[in-house]
Order: structure tokens, then C-alpha cells, then sequence
């Protein structure tokens, strides 16, 4: 069956502890971080659900205000996995997730493209840049209830690894699928 419904699971939950402060306000291309990120995912994907840390009411407003769909998980604070399976689950009559970060705006949209395309033939997708993973990655359908029982920090980490011989990797020309923002100075990688 071609064209599934995919969508995105936007992960934005996080307390940006490393960073210093709230990471997905800062500036980057003069918009917060993750309306940056939000954004290269819409010209791709018309289904995108924001994950939202309850205690975050200044990236609430700012997605209430924009009228962005996002919802608010109320085990973020258990880590990773708890938002992601969170996510999932509220989202299940899609064919498909991406998880993304919402700390990762330098993604190119033809990267996902190139993911989106390939999830409609294999169970697993996830780009790479010279040899090593990025993100985002898809899970088709098919892994719906192991996703769904995600929780903890680790996100889906293990899954990558229990199904390694599944994942199809796609080679990019796209430095942004391995660079995420935790700190000041990663901001300004280029």
C-alpha cells in the first residue's frame, strides 16, 4: 500500500539541563529552536505532534499561539522513552512515526524526503552520515507495540539495536541528521 500516513513525533519535552536554559527558545534563524526545527519538518510531513514537558507553560503559549498541535506528556520527567512511547500512542492510527528531535533544526528537507519514501518499503529507516546514524528515524506499523512500551531515558536505542539487521540506512550528503543542540556553543556548529 503506497502512500501510508506517516507523521512525526517532535520530541520537545526535555529540561535542557545541559544547555543552561530553555534550548528550544533560543534563536536560530531568528525563530525559537524548535519552530526552526518545526518547520523543516512541515514542508515534508502534514502530520507532526509536538511533545510538550508539562512545567514548559513558555513553549505551550508559544505553540498555542502558533496554533502548532502538541501534547502535553505527563511522565516526561521518567526520560526519552516515556515521551516517545507517549507520543506513539496518542498517535495510533498512523502507519508510521518519525521521532525527531526537537533540538536537531539543521536537518535538510530532501533527508526527509529520502526517509519518508524509503519507510513505505522497509520496517525501519534511519539516516547516516559519513558511517554513523542520525535521526530522525521511522518505525513503521509494525513496531507500534514495542514502541508503545518505551520508557526510561534510552528512547528507542535498544529497539535500533535489537533490530539492527532491520534497519535500512540512507546514506546523506547531511551533516544536520548528527547534530543535535545541547549546549551554547552547538548552536553555532556550522
Amino acid at each position: 500500500m503506497l502512500n501510508k500516513k506517516f507523521g512525526v513525533i517532535l520530541l520537545a519535552a526535555g529540561r535542557s539541563t545541559r544547555f543552561g536554559q530553555n534550548k528550544l527558545l533560543t534563536l536560530i534563524n531568528d525563530r525559537p529552536m524548535l519552530l526552526e526545527t518545526f518547520a523543516v519538518y512541515r514542508q515534508c510531513f502534514d502530520l507532526i505532534s509536538v511533545i510538550i514537558n508539562p512545567e514548559d507553560v513558555q513553549v505551550q503559549e508559544l505553540l498555542i499561539r502558533l496554533q502548532i498541535n502538541y501534547l502535553i506528556c505527563p511522565g516526561a520527567d521518567k526520560g526519552m522513552g516515556e515521551s516517545l512511547s507517549f507520543g506513539v500512542t496518542q498517535n495510533s492510527e498512523w502507519d508510521g512515526w518519525f521521532i525527531a528531535l526537537s533540538d536537531m533544526p539543521y536537518i535538510q528537507v530532501s533527508t526527509l524526503s529520502a526517509l519518508k519514501k524509503s519507510l513505505q518499503k522497509h520496517q525501519i529507516v534511519a539516516p547516516r552520515y559519513n558511517m554513523q546514524r542520525g535521526n530522525p528515524v521511522g518505525f513503521s506499523r509494525h513496531y507500534y507495540s514495542q514502541l508503545c512500551l518505551l520508557s526510561g531515558d534510552c528512547g528507542a536505542q535498544n529497539m535500533l539495536q535489537e533490530h539492527a539487521q532491520t534497519v535500512e540506512l540512507i546514506d546523506v550528503d547531511d551533516q544536520g541528521v548528527i547534530i543535535d543542540i545541547d549546549r551554547v556553543e552547538d548552536v553555532f556548529f556550522r
